[in-house]
This record gives C-alpha cells, sequence and structure tokens, in this order.
C-alpha cells in the first residue's frame, strides 16, 4: 500500500496506526471437534473471538480487551491455519481484527479496549 512503512512486528500506515499480522492453527485434534460436528469439525465463533482477544491483549500489552463490536462470521471456520490482522484504532479505544484464509476474509470485527492502568498508578 502506498505510505506504509515497515516496522518491527508489523507495519505502519500513513495515520500511524500499527498493522500486526500472524497465522494462527486451531488443531483438528483437539476433542471439541468430536462433537461440534460429527463429520464436518466447525471452529465455535466464541473460540475464533477467545483467540482473538487473547492475541490483541498478548501483542499489544498495556491494552485490555472490555468488549466486541460487530463481529462477522462470513465462512465456518474449521479445523486448519488461518491468517490474522490486528490494526489498532487508538481515537476509538478499538482494535480491527479479520481472520483470513487464503486472502477471503472468514470473520471480522472490532475489539474495544481501555488502557491498563500502570502499577502504581490508580
Amino acid at each position: 500500500m502506498e505510505n506504509e512503512k515497515a516496522i518491527p512486528g508489523g507495519r505502519m500506515d500513513g495515520s500511524g496506526n500499527r498493522e500486526v499480522r500472524g497465522t494462527w492453527r486451531f488443531s483438528g485434534e483437539h476433542p471439541l471437534f468430536v462433537e461440534h460436528f460429527p463429520g464436518a469439525p466447525r471452529v465455535p465463533g466464541t473460540l475464533v473471538i477467545e483467540a482473538m482477544r487473547a492475541g490483541a491483549e498478548a501483542l499489544f500489552p498495556g491494552w485490555r480487551v472490555l468488549g466486541v463490536k460487530r463481529f462477522r462470521f462470513r465462512h465456518f471456520i474449521e479445523p486448519g491455519e488461518y491468517d490474522y490482522a490486528f490494526t489498532p484504532q487508538p481515537d476509538a479505544a478499538a482494535i480491527r481484527c479479520v481472520l483470513l484464509s487464503g486472502g477471503r476474509r472468514m470473520a471480522e470485527g472490532t475489539l474495544l479496549v481501555a488502557a491498563e492502568p500502570v502499577r502504581g498508578e490508580a
């Protein structure tokens, strides 16, 4: 994209927002998939959102996820490997999340965040 700069752990667009990309694997070996669903395993939406929450809090230290806004699942998510992209939106106190498979958007939404107080402050 135009106006992007390479930075460690992601890219920065012209607005100064840092985008972080990576890959997740949802293992089909997990016992959950025996029942969800037999013969056609699907990753539960709650598991995808929890992975997004945990990933965002790990990648953006000092931010805590407070809620979810407009999360949309465009396709069933089967066990396997997926790409993700997190784009912080500090002015909106949010992180935009996208889960992709072969460039195809599988799920996307926004996590609402707040800065964690630094120890000793309150």
